[in-house]
């Protein structure tokens, strides 16, 4: 490599380290603004520069952590001057917005309960969290899998897929015939009275 390569290579390597490092900078702001426990005051301009810089995916998944409760690193002073740790940051967070599903789920439920609150007090609820299409995707096949864990565990811890087989229960016993009906005998002519005497035919 020439000397004039070497130096373009360095200069390269430089600005990606400053672009890194606002970057960082913009996140820490971001994470600031949506921290309730931190009161230093931030200006309104520069926080729509940073939301900007983050951009909007990674944005919207920094709102899913705020509000699931999740703590999410913020790079320190120090760090900022390292390229190659300001890169593995910024490589790791852009991984974890596009794979975590749980992250966004717990986020977007939290914020779903967050805006009934709003509502029921007669506040202008928070804008729904802008999922994207693929993590969708995996939070769909998260609960699908919660699911059939759920379903293997109320089956009886077979071990199975498809759970425990019941056996079929007995089949019921069979009808008794029905009875043969009974015949009923002519009725015996009863004894005649002694000293009686038969009524007349004819006489009513």
């Amino acid at each position: 490599m020439s000397d004039r390569e070497a130096k373009a290579a360095a200069a390269r390597a430089d600005a990606q380290r400053r672009s890194d490092a606002k970057w960082a900078e913009a996140i820490r702001l971001v994470l600031r603004a949506g921290d309730a426990s931190d009161t230093r005051y931030i200006d309104p301009h520069e926080l729509l520069l940073a939301r900007g810089r983050v951009g909007p995916e990674l944005g919207e998944y920094l709102r899913a952590c705020q509000y699931a409760g999740i703590s999410l690193r913020r790079i320190g002073d120090a760090e900022l001057a390292d390229a190659k740790r300001l890169a593995a940051y910024r490589a790791d967070l852009t991984a974890r917005a596009a794979t975590d599903a749980e992250g966004w789920d717990k986020g977007n439920l939290a914020l779903i309960e967050r805006q009934k609150g709003a509502r029921r007090t007669g506040r202008e609820p928070e804008p729904d969290l802008v999922i994207p299409p693929d993590v969708q995707g995996l939070i769909a096949k998260m609960l699908a899998d919660r699911l059939a864990r759920l379903s293997r565990r109320q089956g009886g811890g077979q071990g199975t897929t498809q759970g425990a087989v019941t056996p079929p229960p007995p089949p019921p016993p069979p009808a008794a015939p029905p009875a043969a009906p009974q015949m009923e005998e002519p009725p015996e002519d009863e004894p005649e009275e002694p000293g009686s005497t038969p009524a007349p035919m004819g006489r009513r």
